[in-house]
């Protein structure tokens, strides 16, 4: 098994239909690195994102999201899709998908009740450094199951 990379896969969010992509590494290298990592790797690293996706939502949902009548900070949502290429995408939507888009997009709204413009890209932003190492991290702790000599 080749030694572990201290690189992730690329991490989707999804806001309304808008697909924002964060690319941590070459599409390229991600795909090969996912091929090595056996299923109970690629278990701990989906399991991985969807917590971190579920902190970045709460953190949204925080202070950054407008709120007027609750349907859009209430909308966040995660979903979580194993597969070879397991991928994780979240955001908010749902029957606010409408003003979700708007509300994000614009920089001209005021936001009387708190929340801003971004409101899903700035926590996400935030989030990367942390991101990236707990799942290197959740990656590393399946390995060290195996072999302890390896991933120390």
């Amino acid at each position: 098994m080749p030694a572990l990379k201290s690189t992730t896969p690329t991490m989707a969010a999804l806001n309304s239909g808008t697909n924002v992509n964060v690319r941590l590494l070459g599409a390229k290298e991600a795909q090969a690195n996912i091929r090595a990592l056996g299923p109970a790797a690629r278990r701990a690293m989906l399991s991985a994102f969807e917590k971190e996706a579920w902190k970045i939502i709460k953190t949204a949902q925080g202070g950054y999201v407008p709120v007027l009548s609750g349907d859009l900070v209430f909308s966040g949502m995660v979903h979580v899709h194993p597969g070879q290429y397991p991928t994780v995408e979240f955001g908010f939507g749902g029957k606010a998908k409408a003003y979700a888009v708007i509300q994000h997009e614009n920089d001209e709204f005021n936001h009387p009740s708190g929340g801003q413009a971004h409101y899903l890209s700035v926590p996400v932003e935030r989030a990367m450094g942390r991101v990236v190492n707990t799942v290197g991290e959740e990656i590393r702790a399946e390995f060290r199951k195996y072999d302890t000599r390896r991933f120390a």
